[in-house]
């Protein structure tokens, strides 16, 4: 049986080095039965030469579940290839973290804080050390375990970021009225309210977030119309990071 061969060549991606360093990969599918994969420096040129890096031998696989198998093939390739010049590879990730205040006073008053602590985060904590960016995508506040029976009971006020010892505060968002009932009925079910967030105040968590001790105080301070007041107050904050780990 004569061998049909298909080529793709493919750069290298999401790789940093102190100089560029490019690798050429080719895949050729022989005959629906067996993937040889070839990676060479593109300095030596895309043409298929040499001994393949490795060989996956199939009995019978499906058109899907071959190009899934390619592109493992591809990442395996990435992974192991020898290039002198590469040193560091980009690790981007993604967190979606929660955090509840519990708010509650006799008078108009409020002023109740709660410390953003990632390090408790698995995910981040086993990152914390190779981090080199920390974004916020977006901010969401949920409204749950409202004890008053009032529905025209309104907060406004701020909600303030700072250093974990209350220190350098900057405003993150400004609340207007907001009506603590109709939010808590708009919010139920786990529907999240996403809230405006200041450039100052956003730029400021993520660098507390980046910094050791990881931490952040969020204070939410205002007044109410009528009192007592007692509810939750539950943020929800999605991260944008990326770590970056030297190759070995």
């Amino acid at each position: 049986m004569s061998d049909r061969s298909t080529e793709r060549g493919v750069r290298k991606g999401q790789a940093r080095s102190a100089h560029t360093c490019s690798c050429f990969a080719v895949v050729k599918a022989l005959g629906g039965r067996r993937i040889v994969l070839y990676l060479r420096p593109l300095s030596h040129g895309p043409a298929i030469t040499g001994d393949p890096l490795f060989i996956v031998v199939q009995q019978s696989i499906p058109m899907k579940k071959t190009l899934a198998l390619v592109l493992s093939l591809f990442t395996a390739a990435f992974l192991f290839a020898s290039c002198d010049d590469l040193t560091t590879v980009d690790i981007p990730f993604s967190l979606q973290t929660e955090h509840t205040m519990a708010v509650a006073g006799n008078d108009l008053s409020i002023d109740t804080s709660l410390v953003v602590d990632l390090t408790t985060n698995t995910k981040f904590n086993d990152n914390k050390s190779k981090l080199d960016a920390v974004g916020i995508d977006s901010v969401a506040i949920m409204i749950t375990d409202n004890t008053s029976l009032s529905t025209t009971q309104t907060l406004e006020g701020t909600l303030i970021v700072a250093n974990a010892d209350g220190t350098n505060e900057v405003v993150l968002h400004t609340m207007s009225p907001l009506n603590i009932s109709a939010t808590q009925a708009l919010t139920a079910n786990g529907n999240w309210l996403k809230i405006a967030i200041s450039q100052e105040g956003k730029d400021r968590l993520a660098s507390l977030i980046k910094n050791s001790p990881h931490s952040a105080k969020l204070t939410l301070r205002g007044t109410t119309n009528e009192a007592p007041i007692g509810f939750n107050a539950n943020f929800k904050i999605w991260w944008a990071m990326n770590a970056t780990t030297e190759l070995i």
